[in-house]
Parts: C-alpha cells; structure tokens; sequence
C-alpha cells in the first residue's frame, strides 16, 4: 500500500515538472510582433464597431473578443431609482462608468396595452377571438411582446381579464354588420346610410381605418 502511494506521489510531481517545464518554454517562444503588426492591430480599433457589428463577426469570436478586454464588471441596482450603474474594469487598468433604467420582469415588459384590452372586453360581448384579431390586427395593434394579433393571442389576453367567450347563439336582436346586412337584405351603403340618419340604431366598439 504505501509502495503504491509512493508511486502515484512520484508520479505526480513528474507530471507537474513537466508541464512547469512546458508552461516556462511557452513563454521564452512567445513572438514578438513587429511594428507593422502592433499598426495594424491599432488601426483595427479605429473600426472596432463596424468589425463587431459583421456578419463575419461570430458571437464564439466576441465572448473571446470580450474576456480579453474585460477584467471583470461591477454592477451596482439603485432601488429608489430604479437604475443600474456598471462599472467595468478593463485589462490595463482603465474604468468605464454608466448607469441605465433597470430593465422591467418579463411580465411587466410585455405587458398588453390598456387600449388593447379594452377593445377585447367590448367586442369579446358579441365578437369571436377571430374577429377580435383581425380588428386589432386592422388597427395596427400589436401583443405586448410586439407580435400581431391572433386567434389564440386574444383567447389568452380574453382569460387574463376574466371575460368570457362570446355566446354561439345569440338570443337578443343585435346584430353585427354582417348579420344585419343579411338580414335586411340591403347593400353596405345602403345599411350605412340607415344608421348615419339614425334610422337604424347602431354602436361601434372602435373606429376603423379606411381602407385604400
């Protein structure tokens, strides 16, 4: 037994010889670079931007890009501003200083529009998740995460506020456009010229935009 502890332990200190041995010949061998190189590597910071913003710029060669500058960052979260200041240290001794707002919980940050939710509660009455979608979508509207409007983004939107799914049948006399149109049995100009001399009671959720 302590043979073979004493075989692993000599082992071992050859081992770190060795790559002490290794570690220290890297270093004599290291290249110097001439001062054509040291230009060209001071030019290249000259355009540091348009570099890291290329295509041939992959993210592998920015984390390198990054550890090589960046000693460490130090950030600091104001509470009662609600601000993050950075401190970052960078290799040969330099400091940069910034603060920014603190970014907002995902729940927060892509939070759906108050006016958003309000054309749901009213439509959702009468109107199906689909119908909704395409009226916001005609709108210009878009989910809090900046997507547009879908069936199923409604549904979800509709259940956050507790609202209901609009009945199949409806067992009242209001009509949507569509329906009233068939029932009368009377063009689009014609069912807008009833409501607008108030001949036909009618009532928007929101206004449209014309179409071109």
């Amino acid at each position: 037994m302590v043979d073979t502890l004493e075989q692993r332990w000599n082992n071992t200190l050859e081992t770190v010889e060795r790559i002490t041995v290794e570690l220290d010949a890297s270093q004599v061998h290291v290249k110097s670079i001439s001062q054509d190189e040291r230009g060209a590597i001071l030019k290249l910071g000259q355009c540091f931007s348009d570099i890291w913003c290329s295509d041939g710029c992959p993210m592998s060669l920015k984390k390198k890009i990054i550890r090589l500058l960046i000693n460490e960052i130090v950030v600091d979260i104001n509470e009662a501003k609600q601000t993050l200041h950075f401190i970052i240290h960078w290799h040969g001794g330099r400091h940069t200083e910034f603060s920014m707002p603190r970014p907002l919980p995902a729940n927060k940050a892509h939070k759906t529009a108050g006016e958003d939710l309000e054309i749901i509660r009213k439509m959702a009455i009468r109107y199906d998740d689909s119908e909704i979608a395409k009226v916001l979508g005609k709108l210009k509207r878009t989910t809090g995460k900046g997507h547009r409007w879908t069936k199923s983004g409604v549904a979800t939107a509709r259940r956050s506020i507790g609202i209901k799914a609009s009945p199949k049948m409806m067992n009242d006399e209001v009509l949507n456009m569509a329906q009233a149109k068939a029932y009368c049995g009377v063009s689009d100009s014609t069912l807008m010229k009833l409501i607008e001399n108030n001949i036909s009671p009618a009532n928007q959720v929101v206004t449209l935009p014309l179409s071109r």
